[in-house]
């Protein structure tokens, strides 16, 4: 064991319902009715011509807002549970048979609403060029007076300002820009962002996706309007072909700031964390080998760690692997293609993949 480095994070209060950390945060019903005022908007967008459609792009040279009300559209929903309805809504453009789908799930237990857009090339030629687009395009307008608050964090660049909170003030004309580095999604930025004023607020997240990018804009009017995506994006789909942009959520909330980020470690958890056997793990072991350290594992060294863990008496269901394990040229951050390393000998693979 004198070899071995081991992190034991315990989750197990955060995630009792009876813990201090999460007892009675729960959604009120003014921030219920603020999210189904929203999801009754993602509803407009089928119904009326004009109606926001919470996502923007450029074709062929010309802005989705025109081009949007001109197509086809058809809409289609389905329950997918007892708290969440998904609400599927299809514009086609008649000229060149690119497809635009968004596909939202609202809750009805949470004060939340998210949304995935997808492109495809349903005709028989390569499409015009598609451009700029933003998976999340929403504004918001605050009364009274005051600026915007903006809270996130660094993201991870491998030293001791890591992962630390910002806050940062939006007032008129100003505009705040944030995107990782290198492809990788929290390499300096984290895509999590909790918005205030007046009170209230929302956070709004986007996927991890990679070489995203989100953008910040107060007017003069004191509107801010929130963009994100993929940072560049410039290209033409060949027939059959499709992309998708990152998952887009908002969540909103009244009141405390930190309430408001405990509401949504609730949601996180009672609707993304996943289960085992139906339950929520209480508590996760992590462990790194020697060479785990340098992000570099080798199979004979791991093994050892699994070994040693198993004769100290802990009991685990999983080994995390973070990085290392695909080829990349001895160097973790050359993460080409997401497939085990083939390479014969002492490597990884040779005793765990193979």
């Amino acid at each position: 064991m004198s070899k071995l480095h081991i992190i034991v994070i315990v989750l197990a209060a955060a995630w009792n319902a009876s813990s201090p950390l999460t007892a009675a945060v729960s959604p009120t019903s003014d921030e219920m009715t603020q999210a189904r005022q929203w999801a009754a908007k993602l509803d407009d967008a089928a119904q009326t011509k004009d109606a926001d459609p919470f996502f923007s792009f450029t074709y062929d040279g010309k802005p989705s807002a025109e081009l949007l009300s001109q197509w086809k559209k058809s809409q289609t929903s389905r329950k997918l549970d007892d708290q969440r309805t998904e609400r599927t809504l299809t514009w086609t453009d008649p000229k060149t048979g690119l497809e635009i789908r968004r596909v939202s799930v609202v809750y009805s237990d949470y004060p939340v609403v998210e949304w995935t857009v997808y492109c495809r090339n349903t005709g028989k030629a390569d499409t015009p060029i598609l451009e700029n687009i933003q998976g999340m395009d929403v504004s918001f307008r605050r009364s009274g007076e005051g600026d915007y608050v903006l809270r996130t964090v660094r993201g991870d660049d491998c030293s001791a300002a890591s992962y630390q909170p910002i806050v940062i003030g939006i007032g008129k004309g100003a505009s705040q820009r944030f995107a990782p580095a290198g492809g990788r999604p929290t390499n300096g930025s984290y895509p999590y962002f909790n918005v205030e004023w007046s009170g209230q607020g929302v956070i709004a997240v986007l996927g991890w996706p990679g070489q995203w990018a989100a953008q910040f804009g107060c007017d003069q009017s004191m509107a801010l309007r929130i963009r994100g995506g993929q940072e560049l994006t410039k290209l033409k789909l060949l027939p059959g072909e499709k992309i998708r942009t990152p998952l887009s959520v908002l969540m909103f909330w009244k009141g405390d700031a930190i309430r408001s980020q405990n509401l949504w470690r609730r949601w996180m958890i009672a609707h993304n964390v996943p289960r085992a056997n139906g339950k929520v793990p209480p508590v996760f072991l992590s462990g790194m080998g020697p060479t785990g350290i340098a992000l570099l594992p080798v199979a004979a060294d791991e093994i050892a760690a699994i070994d040693a863990l198993q004769k100290a008496g802990a009991k685990y269901d999983y080994w995390w692997i973070d990085a290392g394990w695909y080829p990349c040229n001895g160097s973790w951050p050359n993460v080409g293609t997401w497939e085990p390393d083939p390479t014969p000998g002492p490597a990884l693979t040779n005793g765990l993949f193979r």
